[in-house]
């Protein structure tokens, strides 16, 4: 019976954590497109209505795969950070299990892409370093979309090693949603 009531609590707990992962990222990318980034930034209210029990997700609606992808575009230097900060924090508090599963996948065009150039490497270090540690980690898949990057004059080899070059963001959001990613 123990046995029983430890496995439903940890089963809980996950589904918190990605609910928690959904909602605040949702709040966060709600924004793109939007004239004002500043708006998609989720508030404290919103993380915390994103962990109470009224919004938790039905289990059946959990991606099991854990694979996940965003469309990021129209987002500051900072909100930037912010996203990958909390992608960390899910990560670290992930059992060892779902942490080998977790597959998160962001495809950036527009101005976004410009934080991660080699050319602005200096002015925007620590953005990089975070995404670069996350990619190493195994969960994240940096992707930036050619034609966003040819419009704004940054060569496909303008971007650091880690950071995969695809021919059109559109496309590549389309692949990713027909090989079973779910969009936050």
């Amino acid at each position: 019976m123990a046995l029983i009531r430890r496995n439903v609590a940890t089963t809980m707990k996950r589904l918190i954590l990605l609910t928690s992962l959904f909602l605040t990222l949702s709040f966060f990318l709600a924004g793109c497109g939007k004239s004002d980034p500043s708006a998609a930034v989720p508030t404290e209210a919103h993380i915390a209505r994103s962990k109470s029990a009224e919004n938790l997700i039905p289990a059946a609606d959990v991606n099991s795969a854990n694979r996940y992808f965003f469309n990021v575009n129209g987002h500051s230097k900072e909100e930037v950070q912010k996203l990958l900060n909390r992608a960390q924090e899910i990560y670290d508090s992930l059992p060892e299990d779902q942490k080998r599963t977790l597959e998160i996948v962001l495809v950036m065009h527009g101005p976004d892409a410009q934080f991660f150039t080699k050319q602005s490497y200096e002015q925007n270090k620590s953005l990089v370093d975070s995404a670069a540690k996350l990619e190493a980690f195994g969960f994240i898949d940096l992707k930036v979309c050619a034609a966003s990057a040819r419009s704004q004059g940054i060569a496909e080899d303008g971007f650091p090693a880690f950071i995969e070059v695809v021919p059109y963001g559109p496309d590549e959001l389309r692949a990713l949603n027909q090989q079973g990613y779910t969009e936050l």
